[in-house]
């Protein structure tokens, strides 16, 4: 019987139900998968539940690269691209070279000499940081082509458009696979893992989250999984299933974070400002003005605070559209 066979499934569920566990993760996404992974290494007893299939969220359709950062480097952030890099040959060398395979990129020049000679020099640099710390493995170093060698690797590209280019290599992933395979490595070192398993609900002991019921969409019984620590990693969902616990979301906590660290200084600084200008001038009308201006300004933030709102909501809705067609 494997960890993640119709047999290993049932077994989970049914070891789900029987004990209190140490962790339990709802959703089966690269960042509940890695948390089931995580939490299951330090010995603790833990589960993870997904309502469909692994990684049939967002951890199935993301960039699918693993790069060492190289933007960053612009911003002078050298242990980020270090880290980075460092990971990146780690995937590529030892955690999942089946799944993980170097990709060429083509930076187009449209300038001459200047143009060049930065791009290049931020290029060698982060070829250079890669074989300082031993992650290039597997990967071809940069090189400066032509206008003519640009155009044979890319001949879509207009020939008046640039001047030369610049190739360099970074690496590419299968998500879903990887997702999967993080899975099957928490199961096992002894996770309980089911999918089409949908979380209805949740335990409550006061105002703390004990637990939660779940139905397996496959019998369609319902069964409840007790937890000392319940983590949402359901990425798009996450206001959703809050919401079955009572619990603000993001977009609210935006909108919290907004209105507390901006009203107060808004509405004070404004204030001041009246008193200040009506005190020198002794005339009433400027501070009701100034007053004007701080009730127009709360009005501002206000409406900006809920345009944050409904962007978030918004955009949580299109992403479940977009994920049931998928």
């Amino acid at each position: 019987m494997t960890a993640l066979s119709p047999a290993g499934r049932r077994e989970a569920i049914a070891r789900m139900a029987e004990n209190e566990l140490d962790i339990l993760v709802i959703g089966g996404g690269v960042v509940g998968a890695g948390s089931a992974l995580d939490a299951v290494t330090r010995g603790l007893t833990t589960a993870i539940v997904e309502e469909r299939d692994w990684a049939s969220g967002t951890s199935s359709r993301s960039s699918k690269l693993i790069h060492g950062g190289l933007r960053y480097l612009e911003m002078l952030d050298f242990g980020l691209v270090r880290e980075a890099l460092r990971e990146r040959g780690l995937l590529l060398d030892r955690i999942a070279p089946h799944l993980v395979r170097p990709v060429p990129f083509l930076y187009p020049l449209q300038h001459r000499v200047w143009e060049r000679g930065y791009a290049g020099a931020g290029v060698a640099l982060y070829d250079a940081m890669a074989i300082t710390s031993g992650t290039a493995h597997g990967l071809h170093h940069h090189r400066h082509l032509t206008r003519g060698q640009a155009l044979r690797e890319a001949p879509c590209l207009r020939k008046d458009a640039l001047t030369g280019a610049i190739q360099y290599w970074d690496a590419q992933m299968d998500d879903a696979r990887f997702t999967m395979t993080v899975v099957r490595t928490a199961a096992s070192f002894g996770a309980l893992a089911a999918n089409r398993a949908k979380v209805t609900g949740f335990l409550r002991q006061g105002e703390r989250v004990t637990g939660a019921r779940v139905t397996d969409l496959e019998t369609g019984e319902e069964f409840e999984v007790r937890a000392r620590q319940v983590i949402n990693a359901t990425g798009v969902w996450t206001d959703d299933t809050q919401a079955m616990a009572d619990t603000r979301g993001h977009a609210w906590e935006i909108f919290g974070i907004i209105v507390g660290a901006t009203l107060p200084f808004v509405i004070v600084a404004t204030v001041a400002l009246g008193i200040l200008r009506a005190t020198i001038a002794g005339d009433a009308v400027i501070a009701f003005k100034d007053f004007n201006v701080a009730f127009q300004a709360i009005i501002g933030l206000f409406t900006y605070t809920i345009a944050v709102v409904i962007a978030s909501r918004l955009y949580q809705w299109i992403g479940v559209r977009v994920k049931e067609r998928g």
